[in-house]
């Protein structure tokens, strides 16, 4: 899959086999029709997704608008948390980029830090962001204590979701409702007003953890986990884990993590290596010890054109945007010196095959096409300059 963040106002491609999105740009937006009947991803769909190929490109777009716009198109849940600046601007022009490195160049410049939370992208304060996987899992690891139905209660995915205007107590209810949840001190929130926001597939630990976060708060369970107490945001929030190390690898393993975190505690054991940490330096810590093979991408297959169908909508969009947009279908192209590629082209057309969209646009740019394998050529009419 490839995705395409932001170009000019609006662009939208749609494949039979594959989708690409170009959102807006200049803070001039509206949502892009989307197919409510879509799941959103979870679990390693999400992981794999962060892993495509990500034609990147925003010009000067609000935060919040990109992450809403691209979280629909793909279908991937992402969260701004509301003490962040969403009118803060994104510029991207790298169309190299990896869908994750793409996003985290995004909240670089807006300001903010990305970490994943279940199958939700979380944008936020670094501080939160840095402990907020480490939350969640604290709170999993304390429900081993719970009754076995409690713990699967509160472990079921579900999907929440709120409109623009709702109010904390509001969404806080919508939270812990489904799972049976009371909360004891809810005047800790304040009176707000919530953004719109969905979290698919989220167990009550993992939503709870990314909604009290954005008010500075954490939770903590009582009576029996029947209950949450909310409670300032941990300044630090570690989990202590030891890992088995090969004896022959011991002295390695050691120094890469006292090389990386200097501030950690590090004890060895027994053939163990042991330290409180974040989630992530836990698992970066077992990535060392045991490397996940990576796996051989196959050779890409040669592009069928003849069998695309494109649903192409385009309106004031400079023709140089629209054709850099289509090479992401497998199209190159090939224009003759004389075409104006600044031209603005508006068009809308339905399942057509990539020669159609070609030929339409020639129209508009009085020039004439042709397809040869996967190069569209373009030269100006008889009789134009």
């Amino acid at each position: 899959m490839v995705s395409w963040l932001g170009v000019v106002p609006p662009l939208e491609i749609r494949m039979a086999w594959r989708f690409f999105f170009v959102g807006l740009v200049f803070g001039l937006t509206t949502a892009l029709p989307v197919d409510a009947a879509d799941p959103w991803l979870a679990g390693s769909s999400v992981s794999a997704a962060l892993e495509e190929p990500c034609l990147a490109l925003f010009n000067k777009k609000p935060i919040r608008l990109a992450l809403r716009d691209l979280s629909g198109q793909l279908r991937i849940a992402m969260v701004l948390d509301r003490r962040c600046d969403p009118n803060r601007t994104v510029t991207l022009a790298d169309n190299r980029l990896s869908l994750k490195e793409a996003l985290a160049a995004a909240a670089e410049q807006s300001g903010t830090a990305m970490t994943t939370v279940g199958s939700v992208l979380y944008f936020g304060p670094p501080e939160s962001a840095g402990a907020l996987r480490t939350m969640a899992e604290l709170r999993r690891m304390e429900l081993t204590a719970s009754p076995p139905k409690r713990r699967a209660e509160l472990a079921r995915p579900r999907e929440v979701a709120w409109a623009d205007l709702a109010e904390p107590r509001e969404v806080l209810d919508r939270l812990t409702r489904p799972a049976g949840l009371r909360v004891l001190n809810p005047e800790q929130l304040p009176y707000d007003l919530m953004a719109e926001e969905t979290l698919p597939q989220s167990s009550t630990v993992e939503s709870l953890t990314l909604f009290c976060a954005q008010f500075g708060l954490g939770f903590e369970w009582s009576e029996n986990a029947a209950a949450i107490r909310l409670v300032p945001f941990p300044a630090a929030a570690t989990i202590t884990r030891p890992h088995p190390v090969p004896a022959a690898r011991m002295k390695e393993i050691t120094g890469q993590i006292r090389s990386a975190w200097p501030e950690l505690a590090v004890t060895t054991t027994a053939g163990k290596v042991e330290f409180a940490g974040r989630i992530e330096q836990h698992e970066q810590v077992e990535e060392w010890i045991r490397p996940a093979s990576k796996p051989v991408r196959p050779k890409p297959k040669p592009v069928d054109l003849s069998r695309k169908r494109l649903t192409f909508r385009v309106a004031q969009t400079p023709a140089r945007d629209v054709l850099k947009a289509l090479e992401a279908t497998g199209l190159s192209f090939d224009v003759a010196e004389g075409i104006d590629l600044e031209t603005r082209l508006s068009l809308e057309l339905r399942d057509a095959t990539p020669a159609e969209v070609v030929e339409a646009i020639a129209a508009q740019l009085r020039a004439v096409s042709e397809i040869d394998g996967t190069t569209a050529r373009l030269k100006p009419e008889a009789g134009t300059r």
